[in-house]
């Protein structure tokens, strides 16, 4: 994306001769800048309650760990949401309503387009929420309290909550991977109307950068829980945090870079 917290512009024609700049706005996640930098700011919020945990993880203090790895999901469930309802602009009947340009004419193609990519945007959607849900199962596998309310034992059940993370850090990156599609084919569209400086929209799109950051951070992490879990050793830990840690100084720096843009 092509700067920072304020939304983007492009041009549009309101009369002959003319050219006003209109902002370029979509109901789903991640439309402008604004929107990506929101999402941003609570992952990384996550990601610091994450890296408190792991204090606790060292000190095989699994009731504190679990807990603020649950925080650090719900941030990022925020960060997901929010953005939703901020861009949708409802009417006087209550339906949704879509102006990115603020012409009809091209407005409604680009809507087609989205509602013929509705089911990219379901799945991508509901595995993005699968994953989270799967992660919040394995931080609270971690918990002896919540273990114990469950089933006679007192005990993390790690070995378990290991697995539930490798497969949700599995199914992230496939999910945000439909919605990185359906994003990159809606600036395709703007494209096609004129209202882009480039006629072929790539993954190297500028509005598309958060995008592609983000899924290279969400692979990382999936081929760290992996790794964890296949070499339940040192030196599989080991990988795995480093992986982690580069895929978590990668969201930090795309923060700051969004910030300051």
């Amino acid at each position: 994306m092509s700067g920072g917290i304020s939304p983007t512009y492009s041009s549009s024609s309101s009369s002959p001769g003319r050219t006003k700049r209109m902002p370029m706005r979509s109901p789903h996640a991640f439309s402008a800048n604004s929107d990506a930098t929101l999402p941003l700011v609570f992952a990384n919020v996550g990601l610091i309650l994450f890296v408190v945990a792991g204090v606790f993880y060292i000190k095989e203090d699994w009731d504190r760990f679990s807990l603020l790895c649950v925080l650090g999901y719900a941030s990022i469930i925020i960060g997901l949401i929010l953005p939703e309802l901020l861009a949708a602009d409802v009417d006087k009947g209550g339906r949704t309503t879509f102006h990115p340009t603020g012409t009809r004419e091209i407005d409604d193609k680009i809507e087609k387009g989205i509602r013929e990519r509705k089911w990219i945007q379901f799945w991508g959607t509901v595995m993005m929420i699968v994953g989270i849900f799967l992660g919040i199962v394995g931080s609270l596998l971690y918990s002896p309290t919540i273990v114990s309310a469950l089933s006679s034992k007192m005990i993390p059940l790690i070995d378990e909550a290991n697995l539930v993370w490798a497969i949700s850090f599995l199914i992230f990156p496939v999910g945000f991977g439909l919605l990185t599609y359906d994003k990159l084919m809606t600036l395709q569209s703007l494209a096609d109307e004129g209202l882009d400086d480039e006629a072929s929209v790539t993954i190297w799109h500028p509005q598309m950068r958060v995008f592609l950051w983000t899924e290279i951070c969400l692979i990382l992490f999936a081929i760290a829980g992996v790794v964890v879990v296949s070499l339940p050793n040192a030196l599989g830990e080991a990988f795995g945090l480093f992986l982690f840690a580069l895929g978590a100084l990668i969201k930090v720096c795309l923060l700051f870079y969004e910030l300051r843009g």
